[in-house]
């Protein structure tokens, strides 16, 4: 206990002295549009250490170098660094611990990571990071564990890893990855629990996995894939038990599966699968019970092409909205829907051209809205909706021929 006490008074000895000299400054903020103004910042403000406004670090005065803001060791509001074509690094900004509101990161020709940031750990905004040249990875501020707003990439033409985020643990707001063509998977994301917003990975033409997201529990908002060429499968998801918003798959052309979603249990919002030229089924949904808003498997604009049935939708009970099931040219059964009771809006199923039988919609016994069959060339009868006591909307049956 005395060993205790006396190590904390040696650390206030050394602490309290560099506290009295610390001072904040500049409600107002301040720009930084010259290599001068940053090496003479020290002379025209002594002792400031913590800018109570805004920091804006635009480039066209050729700075290259922030070592005149060492002595800084917060920020109030946001920090911006904008259309830099001489800094490399930031450098400088080593004893910066916490950003107030957002760090902007945008417009950098020269700039290759976030290095110089090394001892920040807390932002209260957001990160956002977006057409820098060279920027390769976003490494630098690997302290950080906080970000109470959202992270947000994109075209970014060279990032290839986020492994700068290796301590983040909590993310208040979104992650956005947009137009990152060189990413491959999520690695560096590992340590990320929740997502209380959106999780959007959309136009990253080489991301083949969302590994990197295995300790994520949950998504405050949608979880959303689109136009990622090389996406094989959803690795990385295993952990995942609620989106509670919408959950939503287009145009992923080389997406096999979906199985690594074995934990998932609840969708808050809609559920819509288009365009996924090598998804057979629906496997990986197999825990999922509740969808509270619309349940879209393919549109009028394409449908799933591989699709061949939902199995794994087997313990599905409830779908709030809308159950769709439109233009899936192979689609030929559908009997994994068997414990589905009740559907909150209509049921709309279209276009399937192979599907034969309406098998697994036995236990349907109130549709919300329209009851709709179009287009389905093989069905032969729909038997299978003898128990349905009530259709709250219209009755519409049309070019199925067979019927």
């Amino acid at each position: 206990m005395r060993k205790l006490t006396l190590i904390c008074a040696i650390v206030l000895f050394f602490v309290l002295p560099q506290k009295a000299l610390s001072q904040s400054c500049l409600p107002e903020g301040i720009t930084f549009s010259s290599q001068a103004q940053i090496d003479y910042f020290q002379s025209n403000y002594p002792s400031c250490t913590e800018i109570e406004g805004y920091v804006l670090i635009e480039g066209y005065g050729n700075i290259s170098n922030l070592n005149g803001l060492s002595v800084l060791t917060s920020i109030g509001q946001s920090l911006t660094i904008y259309q830099s074509s001489w800094l490399l690094n930031l450098n400088g900004l080593e004893n910066l611990h916490t950003i107030g509101g957002d760090l902007l990161v945008y417009d950098n020709d020269t700039l290759t990571s976030l290095e110089g940031l090394n001892n920040l750990d807390s932002i209260s905004g957001n990160i956002e990071i977006y057409n820098n040249m060279s920027f390769m990875s976003t490494d630098g501020v690997n302290s950080l564990c906080n970000v109470g707003g959202s992270i947000e990439i994109y075209e970014n033409y060279n990032l290839g890893s986020l492994s700068g985020f290796a301590n983040l643990t909590t993310l208040g707001g979104s992650l956005y990855i947009t137009e990152t063509p060189k990413i491959k998977n999520l690695q560096g994301l590992d340590n990320l629990i929740s997502i209380g917003g959106d999780c959007r990975i959309i136009e990253n033409d080489s991301i083949e996995s969302f590994t990197g997201l295995g300790s994520v529990t949950s998504i405050g908002g949608d979880l959303i894939s689109g136009v990622n060429q090389a996406l094989l499968d959803l690795s990385g998801c295993e952990n995942i038990n609620t989106i509670s918003g919408d959950f939503i798959l287009y145009y992923n052309p080389n997406l096999g599966n979906i199985s690594s979603l074995g934990n998932l249990q609840y969708i808050g919002g809609d559920v819509l699968f288009n365009e996924l030229e090598s998804l057979s089924n629906l496997t990986g949904f197999e825990n999922l019970s509740n969808v509270d808003g619309n349940f879209h498997i393919g549109t009028n604009d394409g449908g799933n092409t591989s699709l061949v049935s939902l199995d794994g939708v087997e313990n599905l009970a409830n779908i709030g909205g809308d159950l769709v099931l439109e233009w899936n040219n192979q689609l030929i059964s559908i009997s994994a829907l068997a414990n589905l009771v009740n559907v909150g809006g209509g049921l709309y199923i279209s276009g399937n051209t192979s599907l034969s039988n309406l098998i697994g919609l036995g236990n349907v016994n109130s549709i919300g809205g329209d009851l709709w069959l179009a287009a389905n060339y093989e069905i032969e009868n729909i038997d299978v909706f003898s128990n349905i006591d009530t259709i709250y909307g219209e009755l519409y049956i049309n070019r199925n021929y067979k019927l």
